[in-house]
């Protein structure tokens, strides 16, 4: 093993992951995170600065924050930031950014939908 390599390694390790492999570009990597297991593609430089998260544990904590308010997550929405909704309730899907979930209390498409009484 190089150098390059063990450096790499050692920087990998001081960030809380593992190099499982090479990446699909030049200055990529693939990495697995010690504490969850994920495996993600990051760029060296991140790591070396110790500025990585994991994007799948991210998901998963905004499923479950959604879920106990009442929506389900179902993805990335075209917009930057926001993320696609579906209302238990009502099934009516609606656009949000993660952090201004716990300001939501019902869906704002139901509450158009009777404004006008």
């Amino acid at each position: 093993m190089g150098t390059k390599a063990e450096q790499h390694k050692a920087e990998a390790k001081a960030a809380g992951l593992k190099v499982v492999g090479d990446g699909s570009t030049s200055g990529y990597l693939l990495y697995q995170f010690i504490e969850c297991g994920h495996i993600a593609e990051k760029h060296t430089s991140s790591v070396r600065k110790k500025s990585v998260a994991c994007k799948e544990c991210a998901k998963e904590r905004h499923a479950a924050n959604a879920f106990g308010l009442g929506l389900a997550l179902i993805g990335r929405s075209k917009k930057p930031g926001y993320w696609k909704y579906r209302w238990m309730s009502c099934r009516h899907i609606c656009e949000y950014r993660p952090q201004n979930l716990s300001h939501k209390t019902k869906c704002e498409k139901c509450a158009n939908q009777w404004s006008w009484q």
